[in-house]
């Protein structure tokens, strides 16, 4: 069963109009998110829906990644939005040696809210304040 999406509550499908496309450089390593969900103080009482970040590349593959926030207060959120075993690189000596793999481009990014089961509680909104992408360097 598909989940909604959060920002028009419908049924997933491709992106429309009414959600945000973006197209990214391949030259950057993380996406820094700052966001803020918005809930009723239901939250406390039933357990939030799964935020989740879904990361649609150029070569047709996704990825959906799931992160934790408090709600009702502002957060950075970092996501690796390429091949996950390629991240213990970046504990490699030489920064030749992080961006070893192929990095299709980002084709757009989409913010859903997963129920975890019927008392999930959803959202009353999801802003997004602002998003980076940040190049890692050992230059000094």
């Amino acid at each position: 069963m598909e989940q909604p999406d959060v920002l028009t509550n419908q049924p997933s499908a491709p992106p429309t109009a009414t959600q945000r496309q973006t197209r990214l450089r391949r030259h950057w390593d993380f996406l820094a998110v700052v966001l803020l969900i918005v809930a009723s103080l239901m939250w406390k009482l039933r357990k939030p829906e799964r935020p989740q970040l879904e990361i649609s590349r150029a070569d047709g593959s996704r990825d959906l990644q799931s992160f934790v926030v408090r709600p009702n207060v502002s957060s950075e959120v970092w996501f690796y939005p390429w091949n996950q075993a390629d991240l213990a690189r970046y504990f490699d000596g030489e920064e030749a040696r992080w961006r070893a793999s192929p990095r299709p481009a980002i084709t757009y990014l989409r913010l859903l809210a997963t129920p975890l089961d019927w008392v999930s509680q959803q959202p009353d909104t999801i802003v997004i304040e602002s998003a980076d992408a940040v190049r890692m360097s050992m230059a000094r």
